[in-house]
């Protein structure tokens, strides 16, 4: 794997702060991105889980041929977008994140994805209005969330699974009650709290138990389409 990005950096392609990242970033797991036909990076267990599930049910991208591999970066994306785009393996790529939006009403996940839109397309997205940059990033295989993984799911029509599992899982009788009265009530949801209960429990925990119960229509629609993306790129 090292010896790959070597070569990369002796031919020019990569910058060596950036083969340095990836020499930090880089382990058994996240290797399989320089053997994958496609690679997703996703922040977190939520995502990797529901894109496997999404590929068990979809033939064309069934992961028994591995067209796509959905691999956690946390939000570090650059380095690997350097090190799969055209600059480096050249292979087909997509990247999901949160939008994180703060109280001053900036988004951070705006802000990461416009970052990554600079990596994949050089400074052309400066002139460019920020709707203008959102619509070039899909194109370019960067998709971003309306909130976080959770909230996004619930808002698609995921709540029953959600609270199900969160019923199942909670450690007491107060966040099993918030759940059940989120199931009678999706309207009700308290987005950050929703968070604050799953955390509590474990994300990975919670995301492994989910993600076999999500029925196919809820997932969120940058999900699927950065799923599509890549699939598509891999014919």
């Amino acid at each position: 794997m090292l010896e790959v990005l070597r070569r990369l950096h002796s031919e020019s392609t990569l910058t060596e702060p950036v083969v340095a990242d990836l020499e930090r970033y880089l382990d058994v797991t996240r290797g399989e991105m320089l053997f994958a036909k496609g690679v997703i990076l996703v922040e977190g267990d939520a995502e990797r889980f529901l894109i496997r599930q999404e590929q068990r049910r979809t033939v064309s991208i069934s992961t028994s041929t591995e067209s796509a591999s959905a691999l956690l970066a946390g939000t570090q994306f650059v380095a690997y977008v350097e090190l799969l785009g055209l600059r480096g393996l050249q292979i087909p790529f997509a990247v999901i994140t949160d939008r994180d939006s703060r109280e001053d009403n900036t988004d951070l996940g705006v802000t990461r994805v416009i970052k990554l839109l600079r990596a994949v397309i050089a400074p052309r997205v400066m002139p460019l209005t920020e709707a203008r940059r959102l619509l070039l990033a899909e194109q370019n295989g960067l998709f971003i969330g309306e909130h976080t993984l959770e909230a996004d799911l619930f808002r698609a029509g995921a709540h029953e699974e959600i609270c199900d599992t969160l019923i199942e899982l909670a450690r007491g009788p107060r966040a099993r009650a918030r759940a059940q009265a989120w199931k009678d009530d999706p309207d009700s949801i308290d987005a950050e709290r929703l968070l604050s209960d799953i955390e509590a429990i474990g994300k990975g925990r919670v995301a492994q138990r989910l993600s076999s119960r999500i029925v196919a229509g809820h997932e969120p629609a940058y999900i699927l389409n950065a799923v599509r993306y890549v699939r598509a790129r891999c014919r």
